[in-house]
């Protein structure tokens, strides 16, 4: 007679080592997929309630040796922690946003690149909304989503959130925006009062909420002044919308922001088919004719002119908004002074001698050898896609 009280057990312990294993492999760059990760967590949660739990058992946490012997860094994908050893069970804020060094508005519009000073005070993590690290958060941590085009985006992106909802009830939006694309259909509903905190960059939006315009109006490029150089410079989002055949000098926004803000300057008028090009441009006192082609277009406060199909008339009726950046930034700060003042009331102040920015997947205190761990998963697979079959075969029973 087959114990199954037994084989959930022991199958249990199995998942919960994978589980650990994925953990420790995504920081030393062992290539494991999304779907294997996600594949293991539903797998691990079924077994769980077969076992009759009431819950997945608490994950150990296998990555903060007490002693570590050396600390890294790198660049990419960022994470902080300190020579002394990081405990991962203390709180930790992340940030998330799309991070795509293609497209340089996504590059330039998390709160964390303005306001690091404070911030790095504590654990901080860095997260691309399309690949977010899930082990990494936890229910008391803060989550920050923003800036850029995030709400009503894709269905997959309003999943995204709601998953951090229920991850954590911590999370705050700055400065994000309703960025639907015309033709597309958004089915899946997002309740934006579950957010701790929200800020949205849309002004006077039928929504109601809080209006902060993009954080990235404290970069100090944008003051910028150089002469001009030509009338009209033309800045293209690469995969949207791109302006009609034009005698224009023309660039897209996957150049550095250096290159950008300098084409900007020396443009008397900027034609842009990209949001943050026309944002920009705004903030550093140009006319602006947008070619748009989804609703985050329809909701600037300083309102740039959309293409009607005659340029002249459209640049007759462009404006220079002289105030426009100020008020930007005075938005943000004292947006920055209501989550400053959430985050002092819910988080252990932190000593910030000893912290660096590393690679999430990176982490050099760990004593796992990368071959002893794929050696072990390999074995972990065979074992599991085993047990799958033999609970299969008991179900039919």
């Amino acid at each position: 007679m087959l114990n199954i009280n037994g084989l959930l057990k022991s199958t249990y312990k199995i998942i919960t080592f994978y589980s650990l294993s994925i953990q420790v492999t995504r920081r030393i760059g062992l290539n494991l997929t999304d779907m294997e990760s996600s594949k293991l967590e539903q797998f691990t949660f079924e077994i769980a309630l077969a076992a009759k739990c009431r819950r997945p058992p608490r994950r150990r946490n296998l990555l903060a040796p007490e002693t570590p012997k050396r600390a890294s860094q790198s660049q990419n994908t960022l994470s902080c922690h300190n020579h002394r050893g990081i405990n991962f069970m203390s709180p930790k804020i992340h940030f998330i946003n799309r991070v795509d060094p293609s497209n340089i508005g996504d590059w330039y519009c998390s709160p964390l690149q303005y306001y690091y000073n404070f911030f790095n005070k504590y654990i901080i993590l860095r997260h691309d909304i399309e690949k977010i690290y899930w082990l990494e958060i936890a229910p008391r941590d803060i989550v920050i989503i923003g800036g850029g085009g995030l709400l009503y985006l894709s269905d997959n992106c309003q999943k995204t959130i709601q998953r951090l909802y229920a991850t954590t009830p911590h999370v705050i939006a700055w400065g994000v925006g309703f960025n639907t694309h015309y033709g597309r259909k958004i089915v899946q509903p997002l309740d934006l009062d579950s957010f701790q905190l929200i800020s949205i960059r849309d002004y006077a939006h039928p929504s109601g909420l809080k209006y902060v315009p993009c954080v990235s109006c404290l970069a100090p490029e944008l003051r910028k002044r150089t002469t001009v150089k030509r009338k009209i410079g033309i800045i293209e989002h690469p995969s949207r919308s791109p302006v009609p055949d034009q005698p224009y000098e023309k660039i897209g926004n996957n150049v550095s922001f250096e290159f950008l803000t300098d084409f900007i300057a020396s443009s008397e008028i900027i034609w842009a088919t990209s949001y943050h090009a026309a944002y920009w441009s705004i903030l550093m006192g140009k006319r602006v004719i947008c070619t748009h082609w989804s609703t985050k277009f329809e909701h600037f406060k300083y309102k740039p002119v959309m293409y009607s199909g005659n340029l002249e008339d459209d640049i007759a009726k462009t404006v220079i908004y002289e105030e426009s950046l100020e008020d930007a930034i005075e938005h943000n700060n004292t947006f920055f002074s209501i989550v400053k003042e959430f985050v002092l009331s819910h988080m252990e102040y932190g000593d910030n001698s000893y912290q660096h920015i590393v690679e999430i997947s990176k982490i050099a205190a760990l004593e796992w050898k990368h071959e002893y761990l794929e050696a072990q998963i390999n074995n972990l697979k065979k074992e599991i896609y085993t047990l799958q079959k033999i609970i299969v075969a008991l179900h039919k029973q």
